[in-house]
């Protein structure tokens, strides 16, 4: 896995003024995945929680803060704690939605992974 490709589009979906099509093509092709197998068309990841959720790895946690139309939401993603302990972040990132904000966390934490 590229680290410095995962990490460049974490900041452009940190850049990113909305939904991007193309950025969800690049993101779906580095990581091999697509939402209808016959065509080469990637999950909705810039602009659907759900389609963003599904970049975060297995074993993390994650959680978004937000809720404030004049701030950028954020994300946080974190190795899954212990029953009782509270998720430490590990990653995080803002965006001007929450699919963004996760989105760009989920390449970052990704990103780190790929380095191990």
């Amino acid at each position: 896995m590229d680290r410095g490709r995962l990490i460049e589009l974490a900041e452009r979906c940190e850049k990113a003024e909305g939904p991007n099509f193309a950025l969800e093509q690049e993101i779906g092709a580095l990581l091999g995945i697509r939402h209808i197998p016959e065509k080469p068309v990637a999950p909705a990841f810039t602009a659907s929680l759900d389609a963003a959720i599904l970049l975060v790895p297995e074993g993390c946690a994650w959680t978004l803060d937000g809720g404030d139309p004049h701030c950028h939401d954020s994300a946080s993603i974190g190795l899954i704690p212990q029953r009782g302990a509270l998720l430490n972040p590990q990653w995080t990132a803002d965006g001007v939605s929450p699919a963004l904000a996760l989105c760009a966390a989920a390449l970052r934490a990704r990103a780190s992974a790929a380095r191990l």
